[in-house]
């Protein structure tokens, strides 16, 4: 019985070997062991998605430094030196506990460099700097981790064996954080990440393998090459570009509009501009030249994509950490397409063209464009007066706005502004009851301006078309709105005007505060018009009075804001309304 029971014995230890094996000494790339006082990178196994551990400071705060993965595969981060537990071994085993510190000569951090465990959020644990070195004991229980073999490769551990107190036991990754950094942490949220050793001062022995992976990624290191229009001609300074997009029939290229409200005054030269969660919106505002920290934002890159290119935001002009992306097209609640940073959006590819093109494809094009143009017009306009008598009744777009009781709309004449439908008026433990209704104003968050909203009690208004000699309202014609008494301040307007997008609400909401007539772009928001909708009438902004400026093109309608104010904003929902005297 005793010779079966040691085969079993035999048998049994040797399916359990691999995790009761003795530490083994843990080695580099170039199969040389690890050493005390040696410094080392930590390289990812699977590169591509970033390059070596490095430390970076978060939301502007000196200490701690955070471990992160460097964003670009080809920087090998900071060094660091092993020091085991037992210092007097010099080689670095696995299983074993060890201090791990940074070195890192570019920061005002002054606490110590050796890593630690510090918990940031619920389930997530992230290796920062302000560890001691040694000591090992219930105080320093956080400061130790292991090296543990993976296969072929390695991983960085938690599972501090100095120690009786009961931890932790776990292998770190990668937690991704809201801005795209790459923490070192401890989370059952990640999976491990498999490790590479390299030594810092390697060079002759690391010759060959810096041969083959330099050959391996040279697409991703190519020196920089010119960048060339859609004639093949090379991009110079001081000369007009368009930027074009490749795929065509979604949309032009690229300008600039009053979307983000750039005040005329402001610099033209492109900066980032944060205004939504995890969305960085291209802007102008910025400054030309001087590279460094209080400038990072006004700093791009032209990449190549195949046979294209892309814009993206990744400055190498100053050594703080900041994102790195390409840039896309983030389309917000009005349509609108805005150059922005996110990783909600993919690549905008584009190319360039010359601001006065010469070459004959192009205008060709636009010869052929132009004609095509002008014959399909000229067939829209016969195929309409064709089905018209010669002197029948007036285009419907000139037809005259009347009022409840029939009467012609006039300016100077004061009016009631009505919703057709009757609005709901509820209060707590009582029945919801319908009134009429009449816009008014109201003073939203205790300051001007002033916000139009629908009330029970409104007040009277005054209609001023774009040609003031004319003394009817019409439809679809330009016009100022204005409160016929503004009694809140008597120095405060009552014409109404669209204000600055609310990006908190995400919506254009209409305010007043603004002047009559002196039609032009500084007055753009001012205009609205009144269209024909149904039996009745709607509210819309969509402003003709200047031709050449591109604008929004909207109804107005009601938004409830979490107080219950009804306010006028620009909706894809109009407000049906009708007008009474005064």
């Amino acid at each position: 019985m005793k010779t079966s029971l040691l085969a079993f014995s035999i048998i049994f230890l040797a399916f359990i070997c691999k995790t009761i094996a003795a530490p083994e000494p843990v080695l580099d790339i170039s199969g040389k062991k690890l050493t005390t006082g040696i410094k080392y990178y930590i390289l990812p196994v699977i590169r591509g998605k970033g390059g070596g551990l490095t430390l970076a400071s978060e939301n502007n705060n000196t200490c701690p430094l955070y471990v992160v993965q460097e964003k670009h595969e080809v920087k090998n981060g900071e060094p660091v030196t092993f020091t085991p537990y037992n210092a007097k071994k010099g080689v670095i085993l696995t299983s074993t506990d060890l201090n791990i510190k940074s070195y890192i000569t570019k920061t005002t951090c002054t606490q110590s460099k050796v890593w630690k465990l510090l918990k940031e959020l619920t389930g997530v644990w992230f290796l920062a700097t302000g560890g001691v070195e040694g000591n090992p004991g219930f105080d320093t229980i956080f400061n130790w981790f292991k090296i543990e073999k993976a296969d072929k490769d390695y991983v960085l551990s938690f599972c501090p064996s100095v120690s009786t107190t009961k931890t932790l036991c776990r292998e770190l990754g990668l937690y991704v954080d809201d801005t795209g950094n790459k923490h070192l942490a401890l989370s059952d949220k990640v999976p491990s990440f498999r490790v590479v050793f390299k030594r810092r001062n390697m060079k002759t022995s690391l010759l060959a393998f810096s041969i083959i992976f330099l050959a391996l990624i040279c697409k991703s290191i190519a020196a920089p090459e010119p960048v060339l229009d859609i004639s093949g001609k090379k991009l110079t300074t001081g000369v007009k570009y368009y930027i074009l997009p490749v795929i065509r029939g979604k949309g032009g290229g690229l300008t600039v509009t009053n979307t983000l409200h750039v005040l005329k005054s402001q610099s033209q030269v492109w900066k980032l501009l944060k205004v939504l969660t995890g969305v960085w919106f291209l802007a102008t505002g910025g400054v030309e030249g001087n590279p460094g920290f209080d400038t990072i934002f006004n700093w791009f890159k032209i990449e190549k994509a195949d046979k294209d290119y892309v814009l993206s935001f990744c400055p190498s002009v100053s050594t703080t950490k900041t994102l790195c992306r390409e840039l896309g097209l983030y389309i917000d609640d009005t349509g609108n397409k805005h150059l922005a940073l996110s990783d909600k959006v993919p690549s905008f590819r584009v190319v360039s063209i010359h601001h006065k093109p010469k070459h004959t494809n192009y205008l060709l094009n636009s010869i052929i464009y132009k004609t095509m143009k002008i014959t399909l017009l000229a067939f829209v306009l016969f195929a309409f007066l064709s089905t018209k008598p010669l002197l029948g009744a007036a285009d419907a777009s000139n037809d005259q706005v009347v009022d409840t009781l029939g009467k012609k709309l006039r300016a100077d004449t004061n009016y009631y502004i009505l919703p057709v439908i009757p609005i709901s008026r509820c209060r707590p433990y009582e029945k919801c009851r319908s009134s009429g209704a009449s816009l008014g104003l109201a003073s939203i968050r205790q300051s001007f301006p002033l916000v139009v909203v629908n009330r029970y009690q409104g007040l009277s208004l005054t209609f001023k078309p774009v040609n003031p000699k004319k003394g009817v309202i019409r439809v679809s014609t330009d016009l100022n709105i204005k409160f016929s008494s503004c009694t809140i301040s008597p120095l405060y307007s009552g014409v109404w005007k669209l204000d600055r997008f609310d990006f908190s609400k995400r919506r254009w909401f209409v305010t007043t505060g603004s002047v009559v007539g002196k039609p032009g772009r500084e007055t753009i928001n001012n205009w609205f018009k009144i269209k024909k909708y149904g039996d009745a009438y709607k509210l819309v902004y969509c402003p003709s009075v200047v031709q050449s400026f591109k604008h929004l093109c909207k109804d107005v309608g009601v938004f409830v804001d979490e107080k219950g104010n009804k306010r006028l904003a620009l909706s894809d929902v109009p407000l049906k309304v009708k007008f009474q005297q005064a």
